[in-house]
């Protein structure tokens, strides 16, 4: 009977020993990683690093950041400036 106890007895402790041995640093109350924040070139909002289009510009291998909101406008006014069939196309809607 004796013998019995103890062995369930080394059981449970080697049981315990072994999970807090496991249990990872921080366990499940670890912070979130923090966003990083960046500013759009042209309208200068802030978002997300990874809702921008970064883009080298120039000799000097300088990194600008566009959000898709100025980029779209970018794209709709220069089809507006250059392409005779969308100014049709858009003086016709209106």
């Amino acid at each position: 009977m004796t013998a019995i106890f103890l062995i369930v007895l080394g059981s449970v402790l080697l049981f315990v020993l072994l999970a807090f041995l496991i249990k990872k640093p921080g366990g499940s109350h670890r912070q979130p990683a923090a966003v990083v924040l960046k500013p759009c070139a042209i309208c200068q909002e802030k978002f997300p690093e990874s809702e921008l289009v970064t883009r080298t510009i120039g000799d000097a291998n300088y990194k600008r950041s566009f959000c898709d909101r100025c980029i779209t406008e970018l794209y709709e006014e220069s089809r507006l400036l250059h392409d005779p069939l969308y100014k049709a196309s858009d003086s016709e809607d209106a």
